[in-house]
């Protein structure tokens, strides 16, 4: 990536109040432009070696496109083993509470996909997808990913994560919906980026001091218990760190190649580009999550995948929305204040309800499912 930077800084030459003066400090940020430079892109390449096997051999891009689709979910399945073990692991030796490492490490790893493809849409001149990337990662995280983990097992949802998480989510959820539709700018610029990364910062900083807080605490009252063979066998934190990251570049890869996979067999089937991008493409950014949230559900580790699904909503909103910002400003489009911006509070409002319950089951599950659905099929009758 190659950025250049122009523009002077402009402090107002009288006073003009507090809100004025506060917003002029951000304008002696110089205009970063997001040029790409020499890049490899895997799909790039494979979607190149797939158009050669369509013109050339039909019959076997059949056979590649269904072998892709194959590939990625074993890499998914794996990928999400491998990372619940590598993530449990971490949270065992540096020991914290899994929810903690769910809501920082895990839902980092999970969410970098929504930033890698919010920096290519600026790249590519089509910055008109990221404040719906944004929108539909967080949609799908609450009504498709913890739906759909009802379904493998109960969710334990009281006392596997503060309330406060989940409040401050809410809080940001209502903020970056009032950034984007009521205050009147025309974009999500580079003021509103700073401001929203400020928020993820300091709350990862709040997060790990807790985390060292009750780390010490939990050192203390076990020195007189503890095992010594016990401690031998954990895992140093640098290796599951590693773990973490290998995994992590499983899920991402087992993603992209599924999507392609998928969408080349949709669009060999003639399936409308519309109801590709809406299932295909807006599904396959939210697979990491999806893929480690049912490992997660299956071992009944209930305070990671939660905090894997309020961790990456958040990172969504502050992280990905913002450093796309700083970079070049966002449009924004009126429209998704129809549909897609009432329902993501609305799920966010259920987690916050949810996370006050005992668990949730399958009933709960279903009605998140049908809400999500539904509002997918609504935005394409409204926009497509």
């Amino acid at each position: 990536m190659i950025a250049e930077a122009s523009g002077k800084c402009a402090f107002p030459s009288s006073r003009q109040g507090s809100i004025d003066n506060f917003r002029s400090l951000f304008t002696c940020f110089p205009t970063i432009e997001y040029q790409p430079a020499a890049q490899f892109q895997m799909d790039n390449i494979l979607n190149s070696l797939l158009g050669g096997l369509a013109v050339n051999s039909p019959n076997f891009y059949l056979f590649a496109l269904a072998g892709c689709i194959l590939v990625g979910v074993f890499l998914l399945t794996k990928g999400g083993d491998i990372l619940t073990d590598g993530a449990s692991d971490l949270a065992r030796s540096l020991g914290v509470h899994p929810a903690i490492i769910g809501l920082t490490v895990v839902s980092i790893a999970t969410s970098a996909p929504e930033l890698f493809t919010s920096l290519a849409a600026i790249a590519g001149d089509a910055k008109d997808l990221i404040i719906g990337n944004v929108i539909g990662s967080n949609l799908a995280n609450v009504g498709l990913v913890l739906g759909i983990a009802t379904f493998i097992n109960p969710i334990a949802m009281k006392g596997c994560l503060p309330n406060w998480q989940t409040n401050l989510l809410l809080l940001t959820t209502i903020l970056f919906s009032a950034a984007c539709l009521w205050i009147g700018k025309e974009s999500f610029d580079r003021q509103l980026g700073i401001i929203f990364t400020i928020i993820l910062v300091a709350y990862l900083i709040f997060v790990t001091r807790g985390a060292i807080i009750d780390r010490k605490v939990a050192k203390k009252s076990s020195e007189a218990t503890a095992d010594p063979k016990e401690e031998e066998t954990l895992v140093p934190p640098w290796k599951s760190l590693l773990i973490v990251v290998v995994a992590s570049g499983a899920l991402w890869l087992g993603s992209d190649i599924l999507v392609i996979g998928a969408k080349g067999l949709a669009e060999f089937a003639s399936i409308p580009q519309e109801i590709i991008g809406l299932t295909i493409v807006a599904i396959g950014t939210s697979l990491p999550e999806l893929a480690a949230s049912c490992v997660l559900a299956k071992r009944g580790e209930s305070g990671m995948l939660l905090g894997n699904i309020v961790g990456s909503n958040l990172f969504n909103l502050t992280f990905v929305a913002g450093i796309a910002g700083i970079v070049s400003p966002i449009p924004v489009n009126p429209s998704l204040g129809q549909v897609e911006f009432p329902v993501m509070l609305l799920l966010t409002v259920m987690l916050c309800w949810f996370v006050r319950k005992k668990e949730i089951r399958i009933l709960h599950g279903t009605f998140l499912l049908l809400i999500y659905f539904a509002t997918i099929g609504t935005a394409w009758f409204l926009h497509g």
